[in-house]
């Protein structure tokens, strides 16, 4: 029979048995126990975690247990997490150069006149077009931050509407924070 390198996860699997065993002796160390059950607590986190388990190490798939996130500015990240009262000015940073504040203030203008013609009266698109007019007003006052923070309240609808009139700087700077 060939023998195969210990992987990570046989590694795990042998460290449990190994903490089953302590655990079932009867002359135990009630402090030992303590800890093999705390690490026991541990294992069965990693294993009924619903993320995915991928490790690597030197160029080779490997297993990874838990919460992995890669982003870039972000106010909260990961399970049950929340943020408020978010600052743009590190996405104005980013995008702020590549977006004309004059061009995006008329382009704003003819989304909210197209947002009024077409909105069939409910009150998440009255929402929606309260935030179009506020970032407007705040690229009319060349203050990008609020302008991106107005355009992501904004939502869905705006994006659909500035894409139905051509606003390509409207859609850019929507998709640059709403993630689209």
């Amino acid at each position: 029979m060939i023998e195969q390198e210990p992987t990570e996860l046989m590694i795990l699997l042998r460290i449990v048995e190994v903490l089953e065993r302590r655990m079932l002796r009867r002359d135990r160390d009630p402090v030992e126990s303590a800890t093999a059950s705390q690490v026991a607590n541990v294992v069965n986190n990693i294993l009924t975690s619903p993320q995915s388990v991928v490790f690597e190490a030197m160029g080779e798939k490997r297993v990874i247990m838990g919460d992995n996130y890669m982003t870039g500015q972000a106010g909260a990240v990961g399970p049950f997490s929340s943020a408020r009262d978010m600052s743009f000015s590190q996405i104005w940073n980013q995008v702020g150069p590549n977006i004309d504040l004059a061009s995006l203030a008329r382009e704003l203008g003819q989304m909210r006149t197209e947002m009024r013609r077409t909105a069939k009266g409910d009150t998440e698109q009255d929402l929606a077009l309260a935030e179009i007019a506020r970032a407007e007003m705040s690229a009319n006052s060349n203050d990008g931050p609020a302008a991106l923070e107005h355009l992501r309240r904004a939502g869905t609808w705006a994006l659909d509407v500035a894409k139905s009139i051509g606003a390509e700087v409207a859609i850019a700077a929507i998709k640059s924070v709403t993630g689209l």
